[in-house]
């Protein structure tokens, strides 16, 4: 994780906006280390943001990524996605990926449904939804791994892939 936190603090020492930010961690260690990693994301009103966990266990988001109200581009791996009840989702958010995501139904579809904007969305989540209804008016694309059994796209009149 010495690597980690030196580039959390070459971010810190950082005067201009942070307007993309990718970070890949091989391995998860420590998780306290990326927590401050995240919490630049907030800070400097990250736009674009890819978060992948190569190997290891599971990263439980902090508070702080469901504070960022200004990401368009979230792309996370190995991640459990459990925000607070208050979260009212991404209203700028225009591309969502997510790959073995650990997130419950309601939240999921509470997501999608709160991201107005959103055009991109790619779900490789393991999750066993029976049912999984899909409500983004501005949705073009639509790419899933894992279906659940039944899936209802609904006020999504630009979707063109799936």
């Amino acid at each position: 994780m010495k690597f980690v936190m030196t580039h959390y603090e070459v971010l810190l020492l950082h005067q201009r906006p942070i307007t993309k930010l990718s970070v890949v961690i091989p391995e998860l260690g420590s998780c306290s280390e990326i927590d401050h990693l995240m919490y630049i994301l907030w800070k400097n009103s990250v736009e674009e943001f890819t978060f992948r966990i190569k190997y290891g266990e599971e990263y439980r988001l902090p508070s702080s990524l469901f504070m960022s109200l200004q990401l368009k581009h979230l792309n996370l791996s190995t991640c459990l996605f459990n925000p607070r009840p208050s979260f009212k989702g991404f209203n700028r958010m225009i591309m969502l990926e997510l790959c073995e995501v650990t997130i419950n139904h309601e939240v999921i579809e509470s997501l999608i449904s709160s991201c107005l904007l959103l055009k991109e969305l790619v779900l490789h989540v393991p999750n066993k939804f029976d049912y999984l209804e899909i409500n983004a008016p501005m949705l073009e694309l639509l790419a899933l791994t894992y279906p659940p059994t039944s899936v209802r796209i609904k006020k999504s009149p630009l979707l063109e892939i799936v």
